[in-house]
């Protein structure tokens, strides 16, 4: 099917004969956008096929992008990988998408490890390289390439690191923070301390997706693209009928409107929230590392503790793959390390020595 879009200095239209997708910019100061259509329509129709070669790599990942990922959230990761490498490209030269190699791509590799002031983590490459795959997959769907340039390329080790799960007292003094210094926020940093969502998730929440009579609330914004539905506690419901009526006293609350909307009703910035938080362990002496998506972590974490239950995580968190879980979220936390060592020591009798108070004989 054809189709046009705006880029910088140019309409991109593009066109499928075969089953082979073609793009080509026209210029603004010739074609509308209506006219850049209508060509778009006719290529496809007399079966044009022009030389592909000038295609950008830039040009066919923002066009792969929006027509496979609907929702902000789950797009936003690919199309930084996107800007990434598009810049990458442009600081070797004039590169059109059919010249890029493995050996190109390997060189991207080590210009990320060797980031000035920080390179970036193993994580984060290994990332991006996921992104790039199947955006390549697609090229070669579209034959564009004969084989992907980043099939024989592997994913870098990963070192896992030691995540200091917070205790259920630092969790509670953080929200008392909240409650007590940013009572607009106490409610969001609440929902993922005791539910574990994903932050994207609140972020995009709307009023009209929280329904208090039947003490429900709908995920609408999700990262694997499927919509849930929870039932909300009793202590939920308080707490979110208590932060519309601060709303509607700042003048913030639209039915259509954001749940958690920035001091002009707007969409919060993705690190607010970040920020805050980490300012509020801070207040309350945490030296840990606290982030909003450790609350994600204490939460599986403490279901498993308790429950042992995957399922029951995934209806909660959202999780889609049991593996993420085990493999990423499952962590030993303060109070299991306890109960475990109540089992498995062994008592010989010892009697611990008493120690002097200070200023005693």
């Amino acid at each position: 099917m054809a189709g046009v879009r705006k880029r910088k200095g140019y309409w991109q239209i593009w066109w499928r004969v075969k089953g082979v997708r073609y793009y080509d910019p026209l210029p603004f100061d010739k074609y509308t956008q209506a006219a850049a259509r209508k060509e778009a329509t006719r290529r496809e129709v007399e079966g044009t096929q022009p030389p592909r070669k000038d295609l950008k790599f830039s040009d066919f990942a923002a066009m792969f992008i929006e027509k496979r990922y609907k929702t902000p959230s789950t797009k936003i990761r690919c199309e930084f990988t996107a800007l990434s490498f598009s810049r990458f490209l442009a600081s070797c030269g004039d590169i059109s998408l059919k010249d890029i190699t493995e050996n190109l791509i390997r060189d991207y590799i080590h210009a990320q490890e060797t980031t000035k002031p920080k390179p970036r983590s193993a994580a984060g490459i290994n990332c991006d390289l996921r992104n790039l795959r199947i955006i390549f997959c697609q090229a070669v769907k579209d034959k564009i390439f004969d084989q992907s340039p980043i099939q024989n390329i592997r994913y870098l080790k990963e070192v896992k690191k030691v995540v200091q799960i917070p205790t259920d007292v630092e969790v509670k003094n953080i929200l008392l923070w909240f409650q007590k210094n940013d009572i607009i926020t106490f409610p969001w940093v609440y929902l993922m301390a005791t539910w574990g969502w994903r932050r994207d998730e609140l972020r995009h929440l709307r009023v009209s997706d929280v329904d208090l009579e039947a003490n429900k609330i709908y995920i609408r914004e999700t990262k694997t693209g499927v919509e849930r539905a929870h039932d909300l506690q009793e202590q939920d419901v308080m707490i979110l009928a208590e932060h519309f009526h601060q709303l509607r006293k700042r003048k913030l609350y639209h039915p259509k409107g954001l749940v958690f909307p920035s001091r002009r009703g707007n969409l919060q910035g993705r690190n607010k929230i970040y920020e805050r938080v980490k300012w509020a362990a801070k207040r309350c002496g945490i030296t840990k590392p606290i982030s909003p998506h450790i609350f994600r972590h204490r939460v599986v974490t403490n279901l498993l503790d308790q429950t042992g239950n995957t399922e029951v995580i995934k209806s909660i968190t959202g999780h889609k793959d049991t593996r993420t879980i085990l493999e990423h979220y499952a962590h030993s936390s303060k109070e299991a390390v306890k109960q475990g060592l109540k089992v498995t020591t062994i008592d010989l009798g010892f009697v611990p020595k008493r120690v002097p108070e200070k200023g005693s004989k």
